[in-house]
């Protein structure tokens, strides 16, 4: 996570009003016993960043992933249980929240297969502007405008 925290750190260096956070399949799948812990404890760390350099957080859930290859339960029930804590970390504190899995998903956690690059994990060009569309709703929520 300190990867994270130091481009986090350099993407708000640069100002602006609004910033994207997004954890990634790389840091809710390691070996550790709970990685939903350092995923929140990063969340919550950007976000407070974000506000401190006046900069509006725009949080985005972690894509479907169930055709990856090594997926499995576990892995599966980490990314629900991270997605969930970040819905309601949104809500509670009033901050927008895109929901790119349930826009990507083919109903069976998986990419649907036209968002999907072929591997599983990344998106095709249409998955990314599927994502970028969401995000970008996300954004004007926000406002101010």
């Amino acid at each position: 996570m300190q990867n994270i925290d130091s481009n986090f750190n350099n993407a708000i260096s640069g100002g602006g009003s609004h910033v994207e956070i997004q954890g990634g399949t790389n840091n809710l799948t390691p070996n550790d016993s709970d990685p939903n812990t350092v995923m929140r404890a990063a969340i919550e760390s950007m976000v407070a960043k974000a506000l401190a350099a006046s900069m509006t957080p725009i949080l985005v859930n972690i894509t479907p992933l169930g055709s990856c290859s090594g997926w499995n339960v576990t892995k599966q029930a980490n990314l629900e249980s991270y997605n969930t804590w970040l819905a309601n970390y949104a809500t509670t504190n009033g901050y927008q929240m895109a929901d790119v899995y349930s826009s990507l998903t083919d109903g069976a956690d998986n990419l649907k297969t036209e968002y999907d690059s072929g591997d599983g994990v990344h998106l095709s060009d249409l998955g990314y502007r599927v994502m970028g569309a969401k995000i970008a709703k996300s954004i004007i929520a926000a406002g101010p405008w």
